[in-house]
């Protein structure tokens, strides 16, 4: 082999090893002991970069601005000066607020300068629904003047970021690339079949003080993710039922029905010729209600990133059971205990992160056996807990995949 071979040889090496190293998922930790919720997901293809949902911005309180300064950290150490699209799911402020402090935001890049941030193709997102009726601690008396506020507030946003860059409606024909990651989006109806009019009807003239559930994590966008034969499922909040005394109100259960979280867990499956996803989203941050059993019965998740602290949310411990009965060796990052980095090391295969429960806000109790694990305090009950096998840390004694001693 002459020297020229060698070299030719030795190149395309090395660029097959950065190519393998430099496709990644991070759902960043943007939590303290105060701020526990909050989504921004940044996706990395080669020297290429996209965003799912931003956090919190800056004009909110100051133990929610940790979000925001927890994204531009994270740009300025990872020398992110230029993102291919940002993707919205919903109208929410912890998936959006953050969304005009990033389109104007300054970010270092490798020779230490401060450049603006540039998003070619622009951001992604749908209409807002407008039909938001969960006001029952805001400062507007009825529903009407919340849903109007909501939606000025909203155009005023867009606007804003119009100035900045494109924004792109999307529609169901809308679909996003970055490198040899390819996606898909679900649920890209302004508000499904149903849904709207069940809304407009119920809340008619009705107070804030009402609790009638109509909330805007029903018209999150879901994106699935396609990079070789690895499939990732980004959930946004998508919910089961609405919230609050609208549960039993038919027209709600009509509109359901067919919309629950695993209808498009399955639809998805289908289109992509798949049975399982490699990496799941837990829907709004692991609350209960919208982490049930079919969800992960349909799934069957190999890694499931809830974005959130560890304990922060209703009912954890039924939802570690809802994952395991899906896949009893599925793996359960929290985001709130790190930022959690998946790599996707080829077409067929991704790389774990290092650690599960790397346990940087001390909420995990860990253990090797049940003696380990203390009676907690849940909804004002006592409950007895045992060392759960997969993964090592302690949880609700009614788990069958415990250690018998």
């Amino acid at each position: 082999m002459n020297c020229f071979s060698f070299l030719l040889l030795l190149i395309l090496c090395i660029n097959k090893l950065v190519n393998a190293t430099n496709e990644e998922i991070a759902f960043l930790d943007l939590h303290t002991n105060n701020q526990v919720i909050g989504d921004a997901i940044i996706i990395r293809s080669g020297n290429e970069y996209a965003m799912i949902d931003v956090g919190y911005g800056t004009n909110v309180t100051k133990n929610k601005k940790v979000s925001f300064e927890k994204v531009q950290s994270y740009f300025n150490s990872n020398h992110i000066t230029k993102l291919k699209w940002v993707l919205l799911t919903h109208n929410h402020e912890d998936h959006v607020g953050g969304i005009l402090d990033l389109v104007k935001m300054k970010v270092k890049n490798k020779n230490n300068k401060q450049v603006n941030l540039k998003i070619e193709d622009g951001v992604y997102t749908k209409n807002y629904s407008g039909l938001e009726s969960n006001c029952g601690e805001s400062e507007f008396k009825s529903v009407d003047d919340y849903r109007k506020d909501r939606k000025k507030n909203w155009n005023d946003r867009i606007k804003q970021i119009k100035e900045k860059t494109d924004v792109n409606i999307i529609t169901s024909n809308t679909s996003l690339e970055l490198g040899k990651f390819k996606f898909k989006l679900y649920n890209t109806n302004n508000v499904f079949s149903g849904y709207g009019n069940a809304c407009k009807n119920l809340c008619k003239n009705c107070n804030c003080d009402s609790n009638i559930g109509c909330n805007e994590n029903t018209n999150s966008v879901i994106a699935v993710a396609e990079y070789g034969n690895v499939h990732y499922f980004f959930s946004g909040d998508i919910q089961r039922y609405p919230n609050g005394k609208g549960d039993e109100y038919k027209p709600f259960k009509d509109a359901y029905k067919n919309f629950g979280i695993e209808y498009w867990i399955n639809e998805s499956k289908k289109d992509f010729n798949i049975d399982h996803f490699d990496v799941f989203k837990a829907s709004h941050h692991g609350i209960g209600k919208n982490n049930y059993e079919k969800v992960y019965n349909a799934a069957k998740p190999e890694i499931c990133v809830i974005t959130t602290k560890y304990r922060s949310t209703e009912n954890q411990n039924e939802v570690i059971n809802h994952i395991k009965s899906g896949n009893q060796t599925a793996e359960i990052y929290y985001t709130g205990a790190g930022t959690v980095k998946i790599i996707q090391k080829n077409k067929n295969a991704i790389q774990r992160p290092l650690k599960i429960y790397d346990d940087r806000h001390n909420e995990i109790k860990r253990c090797s056996n049940n003696k380990q694990c203390p009676d907690i305090k849940e909804n004002n009950k006592v409950i007895h807990q045992c060392c759960f096998i997969y993964g090592g840390y302690c949880v609700p004694n009614s788990s069958t995949h415990c250690y018998k001693n």
